[in-house]
């Protein structure tokens, strides 16, 4: 089962190196803040560096900061999923999903996929 995991894992990093993407959750309740090991290779971050909302809020341009908070509200009443692009050091679209308990949002989960290629076209 291990080895099996162990496969597994590999896979899904592979896959998404290939694609250019990378997995993330946030822990509404503990804000815990965790990412696939992808993001750290996208963004040329020490793998196991912590990741804490601002160390992540600090890499965003200055005109897309207020993005991130505008769509966690959005989540919040709607509950649906949905996708927004946000500047780094590189164009990121967010394709997010929420995560309910008893109809309240305790999480997000999402994708980052760089679209810098396509922005600057």
């Amino acid at each position: 089962t291990e080895e099996a995991l162990r496969i597994n894992e590999a896979a899904l990093n592979q896959a998404q190196e290939i694609s250019k993407m990378s997995s993330w959750e946030l822990n509404l309740v503990t804000e815990k803040l965790t990412w696939s090991k992808n993001y750290y290779q996208m963004m040329g971050i020490p793998l196991g560096t912590e990741m804490k909302t601002e160390f992540f809020l600090e890499r965003v341009h200055p005109d897309d900061r207020h993005l991130g908070d505008e769509y966690v509200d959005l989540l919040k009443q709607t509950k649906n999923p949905g996708t927004y692009d946000i500047r780094l050091h590189k164009w990121i679209q967010n394709n997010i999903i929420p995560i309910l308990e008893d109809d309240r949002l305790v999480a997000i989960k999402g994708v980052n996929i760089d679209v810098t290629d396509k922005k600057l076209d």
